[in-house]
């Protein structure tokens, strides 16, 4: 993102160091070791392999920009070191990607984390906003995105990609500043730690067993016993090749040529040849080995099937509460000046109707923490009949009213449980 021109007060524009070796890493770690924050992005390509592969890490750190030609330095030891450090704080805009990188990437967990999507969000500015757009309204400096959708995977960086790159954590010790003193202003500060560490520990999480692969397929819902036996035969084998062959599963073999194959079940080289639409790559390359996983499969007993899946439907009556939830979350996240896709899913909604009654704080994420205190307790009083909705006449627009007067928090032993 090359910057334009940027409004008075912002000072001298900071040059950016390119990091090709682990002796100039460790370098650029050493100078900015006093640092109790560091501004972070990351660049990587995902198209062509199986795991995706991080090319570019930019640091900010002390008024010193690196950036890390992956690639080329190969040890990022001193710069994981830092990442690890819990008294250091990492500051990223839409981290959820870049943590799990570096944790597949090393192994190593990135601890201490601040997300300005998320703290924007958390002040009214908007779900999922835009680094440009936030960089816009909170600095008034314009970002060109001329580089947005460079080959990270090309050598050498041209020099508009060395200055996109830079502007990624050029701009976010300004961002942050504005961003804390707002959530400060609001009360918010604990709330946006809370969903920080959330972020952590997903990309902690393990992959999927391959087991369940299947469960991931597209079209997976519609599918017998017998088939759904088939097709988790079927992932796991993309699986294990895609990795082999390091591309991406998806480009091995789609998910509806898998469903496919579920649904016929070709035990022959043959058979599969004639499979309308089939890959014909695939079926030369691969035919063999996916007619032997089929035939093993069908060997399996009937105990050893995975079972039907429930088909989820959700009738008119749960659909109807379900709209007035979200009403009521629009009208409460307006009121708070938050985003409201932060509060809650539809499918979160969903099971909140559906568990009632005997729902209580703490089982659902908006019966819990601080979502719960802004707006789950008072989503149990609507359900319960305390508040109601209703059309102001001056505004043609919804609004909450208290029906009955709040009696603390609702349980499954309390008669008035929804």
């Amino acid at each position: 993102m090359r910057q334009g021109r940027a409004r008075r007060g912002h000072g001298k524009r900071r040059r950016a160091m390119l990091i090709t070796s682990t002796k100039q890493l460790a370098g650029f770690c050493n100078d900015v070791s006093g640092a109790r924050q560091l501004f972070m992005d990351t660049e990587f390509v995902r198209e062509e392999t199986y795991y995706p592969q991080l090319e570019l890490v930019q640091v900010m750190a002390d008024g010193q920009i690196g950036l890390v030609d992956v690639r080329s330095t190969g040890n990022l030891g001193p710069l994981l070191e830092m990442l690890e450090d819990p008294s250091i704080e990492k500051v990223f805009h839409a981290a959820q990607q870049d943590l799990e990188l570096f944790h597949q990437c090393a192994g190593r967990p990135v601890r201490n984390v601040f997300d300005t999507q998320i703290a924007a969000a958390m002040v009214g500015m908007g779900e999922q906003v835009g680094y440009g757009q936030l960089v816009k309204t909170l600095t008034g400096v314009s970002l060109i995105k001329t580089q947005a959708y460079t080959a990270w995977n090309t050598r050498p960086f041209t020099p508009a990609q060395l200055e996109y790159a830079a502007d990624d954590v050029r701009h976010l010790p300004a961002v942050t500043q504005a961003l804390k003193e707002r959530l400060e202003e609001l009360g918010r500060t604990d709330w946006a730690r809370e969903e920080c560490q959330r972020l952590e520990e997903k990309a902690q999480k393990p992959e999927c067993p391959v087991e369940e692969l299947y469960l991931r397929v597209s079209g997976v819902e519609r599918l017998s016993p017998k088939e759904l036996n088939v097709l988790r035969a079927l992932a796991i084998w993309r699986d294990e090749t895609a990795r082999r062959r390091n591309i991406p599963p998806q480009k091995l073999l789609k998910d509806n040529s898998l469903v496919n194959l579920a649904r016929q079940q070709p035990v022959t080289l043959a058979e599969i040849r004639d499979l309308r639409g089939f890959p014909a790559g695939v079926a030369e390359r691969h035919g063999a080995e996916i007619a032997r996983t089929v035939a093993e499969a069908l060997k399996l007993p009937k105990e050893q099937w995975p079972r039907r899946l429930p088909v989820r439907e959700v009738d008119a009556s749960t659909q109807a509460l379900v709209n007035i939830l979200a009403t009521f979350l629009r009208i409460r996240a307006q009121e708070q000046q938050i985003a409201w896709g932060l509060l809650a899913t539809a499918r979160d909604l969903e099971e909140l109707v559906e568990r009632t009654p005997g729902v209580s704080k703490g089982d659902l994420p908006i019966l819990d923490g601080w979502r719960y205190e802004l707006a789950g307790r008072d989503l149990l009083r609507l359900l319960a009949g305390e508040i109601s909705l209703t059309v102001d006449p001056a505004t043609a627009r919804p609004v909450a009213r208290e029906t009955l007067p709040p009696r603390g928090d609702i349980s499954p032993e309390d008669p008035r449980n929804p």
